[in-house]
């Protein structure tokens, strides 16, 4: 697959919401994956949005499942991944 330095793939949507579902299992509540609107500078390329109950049933389910995901990461970007966990305050 040719991209250019620092872009990433589009079939990450799909791949991400296969995979975390099926590895995650029902840990995992709801999964969504953004990208930025054309022309729009912003600090990320992709934002991967994953919504478990608690960081302990994240942890517990993402455990086994971490060499995987870092593994399968470059499939898609050389952009090294920045995870980030933080805590619901409002769905509308």
């Amino acid at each position: 697959m040719t991209r250019e330095p620092g872009s990433i793939s589009i079939t990450i949507r799909t791949t991400t919401c296969r995979w975390s579902g099926k590895r995650l299992g029902p840990a995992l509540k709801h999964i969504s994956v953004d990208n930025g609107a054309p022309n729009v500078p912003a600090p990320f390329v992709v934002l991967a949005q994953m919504l478990f109950n608690s960081v302990e049933e994240f942890q517990q389910a993402m455990a086994p499942h971490v060499e995987f995901i870092m593994n399968d990461v470059p499939n898609f970007t050389d952009i090294v991944p920045v995870p980030m966990t933080s805590l619901s305050m409002l769905d509308a």
